[in-house]
């Protein structure tokens, strides 16, 4: 089933029924989902980094599974064992085929040290703050420097 152009809730509410989630499943993927996606720009920007720009061309699951596993590397601080146990379940749903391509990006992500490498401040701002950098880029030209972003 393809989930590439439904909302958040939507691809989780249908991928739940077809996995027959518990309600406390159903509670951590919505959190994943949802966290995942208020940092998007910033994770992003560092799987395009560990994966040489390449996540553009990645199947929409195999970039989604990237994002969520950055999220819980280097924003919820995840423990080796948790780390595990997401990339045990993404090799389940995904399957072992498609996700050997990029196991270098996995072992990258689990292991490295998160670094950003802004072009400018309007991107550097943009991944400290989270928000898109033409977002970044049309307050700080409406409002100046000072605004509180």
């Amino acid at each position: 089933m393809a989930y590439a152009r439904l909302g958040e809730r939507t691809a989780l509410f249908r991928a739940a029924d077809q996995l027959d989630a518990s309600p406390d499943e159903l509670r951590q993927a919505h959190r994943l989902i949802m966290e995942t996606t208020r940092f998007q720009n910033r994770l992003e920007h560092y799987v395009s980094l560990v994966s040489n720009g390449k996540l553009d061309e990645m199947p929409h699951g195999v970039s989604g599974f990237l994002r969520i596993l950055a999220f819980l590397r280097y924003v919820d601080r995840a423990d080796e064992r948790q780390l595990r146990l997401a990339i045990s379940s993404a090799r389940q749903i995904l399957g072992w085929k498609i996700l050997r391509p990029y196991e270098e990006t996995i072992g990258r992500i689990v292991t490295e040290t998160c670094s950003f490498h802004a072009q400018n401040d309007y991107e550097r701002i943009s991944l400290e703050t989270c928000h898109p950098t033409w977002y970044v880029q049309r307050i700080l030209l409406l409002f100046g420097r000072d605004v509180g972003l």
